[in-house]
């Protein structure tokens, strides 16, 4: 049992079921960016990001992913664009058939097809708005990141100085690992390319800190959880590892207590 006092209990669940919505919410843009990634048949990305970004990027993102694409009902396409959201609206008033004549330079592929063919007007602006939606949904990624960083600051900051090397040692009673239980608990509350960037990053030595396997240290943890505020603990301690990475990455180890708690303590688990 990792020890939580009575006093931050109602605090660090709330923190942990805030924290469950953020993750979920990336997962989601995460998967979506997935899914409309390189689909565009017509428009390429780097066309977008060198006539289009700078127009069309102000325009607010409103609609859901859910909302934005549609399952297509033919076997050819995973989704069709809804053109009936505010964002898709707005794109198409602003990227008529003149104007993309007069952004494109003459042997843009789209400029050509559009030429041979007005019609495909509309899968154009299929391709622009999932551009779109890309580099949105990627931003949104970011934006929320941040704010789950920010929200967690105070279980960050009471695992770093209230959790000792000796108390998780006496906490991890087992070594062995529980994959299904591993899911059961984390899946909520670890963003997939983060930990993949944690387990890649940690996977070298850094200086003074050796390298250690942080999905295997996760496991561990999770399979030792035996009180629901165990859970806490352990996300707040995955969360100092995915926030020390920056501070490692540009040497500045001597003036962050996360670094100093990666290095002394996760380190030698």
């Amino acid at each position: 049992m990792l020890k939580v006092p009575d006093s931050k209990t109602a605090e660090f669940s709330e923190l942990f079921e805030n924290h469950r919505l953020h993750n979920s919410a990336c997962n989601i843009y995460f998967q979506s960016t997935r899914m409309i990634a390189n689909k565009a048949r017509i428009l390429n990305r780097e066309t977008f990001r060198d006539f289009y970004d700078g127009k069309l990027m102000d325009i607010e993102l409103v609609s859901s992913p859910i909302d934005a694409f549609v399952p297509a009902e033919d076997s050819e396409r995973l989704f069709v664009t809804n053109q009936l959201v505010p964002e898709y609206v707005e794109i198409a008033k602003r990227v008529t058939l003149d104007d993309i004549f007069a952004t494109l330079p003459p042997t843009n592929d789209a400029y050509v097809a559009l030429k041979e063919n007005p019609d495909k007007l509309d899968a154009v602006l299929d391709d622009i708005f999932i551009h779109y939606c890309t580099f949105k949904y990627l931003a949104q990624i970011d934006i929320i990141r941040l704010r789950m960083y920010s929200n967690l600051t105070p279980l960050i900051e009471y695992v770093v100085k209230e959790v000792s090397l000796k108390e998780l040692q006496g906490f991890l009673t087992s070594k062995k690992t529980d994959v299904e239980k591993y899911e059961k608990y984390c899946k909520d509350i670890i963003f997939n390319p983060d930990i993949n960037r944690s387990q890649k990053f940690y996977g070298i030595a850094h200086d003074d800190i050796p390298a250690f396997d942080v999905v295997n240290l996760m496991m561990r943890l999770v399979k030792n959880l035996v009180f629901k505020t165990d859970i806490y603990i352990i996300l707040g301690i995955y969360m100092t590892m995915s926030f020390a990475i920056s501070d490692i990455a540009t040497k500045k180890n001597d003036d962050s207590p996360c670094v100093a708690y990666v290095r002394d303590v996760l380190s030698k688990l």
